[in-house]
């Protein structure tokens, strides 16, 4: 699974260089590793207007185990799993600055920006069974998180 980018129904998808494949020099692909949960944010007057949240896994069957750009945690080779931040000037080239975001959450989520500058999240987690365990089925009830 790749981030593709699409432009809508009845239209062609750019053809961009970021991501090679199968003997293509340019595709729809925008990122070379599995992501999920995109929180999009833009904001016209902001330096960097596209601000994305992206729960990703940089080492999902043949992705190199790296998100470019982003330095990798003391002793590790790759980056573990988890959501990270992105920004964008166009909305198609997309560049990681900030990760792992510790949201604690146990499966979806969804993240966005205030017009105070503050970030809400809601996401899923989950309770506890008894005391060290976890029911083994979704019973999420979801949280708010403001910081």
């Amino acid at each position: 699974m790749h981030w593709y980018f699409s432009r809508g129904e009845g239209q062609t998808r750019p053809k961009l260089s970021f991501v090679k494949r199968d003997g293509y020099q340019q595709t729809n692909i925008l990122m070379d590793f599995w992501v999920s949960y995109a929180s999009v944010n833009i904001d016209p007057k902001r330096p960097w207007p596209y601000e994305m949240f992206l729960m990703c896994d940089p080492s999902y069957r043949t992705s190199s185990g790296r998100i470019p750009g982003m330095p990798l945690p003391p002793g590790k080779k790759t980056h573990p799993a988890g959501i990270y931040r992105f920004r964008s000037k166009d909305g198609k080239a997309w560049q990681a600055f900030e990760g792992l975001i510790n949201l604690e959450t146990s499966d979806s989520y969804y993240l966005y920006r205030t017009a105070d500058d503050q970030y809400v999240a809601f996401h899923k987690t989950e309770r506890s069974a008894f005391p060290g365990a976890v029911t083994p089925y979704d019973i999420a009830d979801g949280g708010k998180v403001r910081r």
